[in-house]
């Protein structure tokens, strides 16, 4: 049976007034808390505004000690600035994901068509549904790699897509993003420092691991390394 809240925990919400104009990542319109907000925010809010601040200083120390970094290019001043941490992180219903995950994969599979079109037999600019300029003026169009094709049955190894809330409180993508991975970096190093600081309360959580977005990575690197070890050396060089 789920115990009620305590009057601490009650009195730790008072200053918070969720805008009805908005959505509420945590709250439903009703005020209500989102079920799958209710454990972490709970413990959350048990802890204390003070303990809390202690972890995310904890946080911010491990980062450091990490040499966690990002750059801001064009920016004289945008070199190696220390990478921030909200210790309180945006939790996705499992449900919603299902239907962000499905989308997300489709979205994948057909850049990765493009991709094997643009550098192979070109129907997509043959059926003028490409403009010819548009592919050859970009500067991430690579000539050389005219008729280049990777082993294995994917062309497009990596693929990221920037999200956010849209007008209709759904996931709108903003951007894809086929680079180096250099986000994957800051997911893991950012997940490391959760578990430091919250443990016990991010395992009970359920959260959804990382590994296996790793694993494949890896496994997908090694398919394509251009020789026949069975445990080929795989690095991912990034900018910086």
């Amino acid at each position: 049976m789920k115990q009620p809240h305590s009057d601490k925990e009650i009195k730790a919400c008072d200053g918070y007034a969720p805008d009805p104009d908005r959505y509420d990542e945590t709250r439903s319109p009703d005020g209500a808390r989102k079920p799958h907000w209710d454990y972490f925010m709970g413990s959350v809010q048990r802890l204390g505004c003070g303990e809390m601040e202690r972890r995310r200083e904890q946080a911010a120390q491990f980062l450091r000690e990490n040499g966690v970094t990002y750059n801001v290019y064009g920016d004289p001043d945008g070199l190696n600035r220390p990478w921030e941490l909200d210790p309180i992180p945006l939790l996705i219903d499992s449900e919603e994901w299902a239907s962000i995950e499905a989308g997300l994969i489709q979205r994948a599979e057909l850049m990765d068509l493009i991709l094997t079109d643009i550098y192979g037999p070109r129907e997509l600019v043959k059926k003028g549904l490409l403009p010819l300029e548009l592919l050859y003026s970009h500067r991430g169009f690579l000539r050389p790699c005219d008729q280049v094709r990777m082993a294995g049955p994917h062309q497009l190894i990596i693929y990221a897509a920037e999200m956010a809330r849209g007008p209709d409180n759904r996931m709108w993508i903003l951007g894809d993003r086929a680079q180096a991975p250099s986000g994957a970096g800051y997911a893991l190093e950012n997940r490391m420092a959760m578990t430091r600081i919250l443990p016990s309360l991010f395992r009970d959580c359920q959260v959804h691991r990382h590994a296996m977005f790793f694993r494949a990575l890896r496994s997908s690197m090694a398919a394509i390394a251009p020789h026949n070890k069975a445990d080929p050396m795989v690095v991912v060089l990034t900018p910086g």
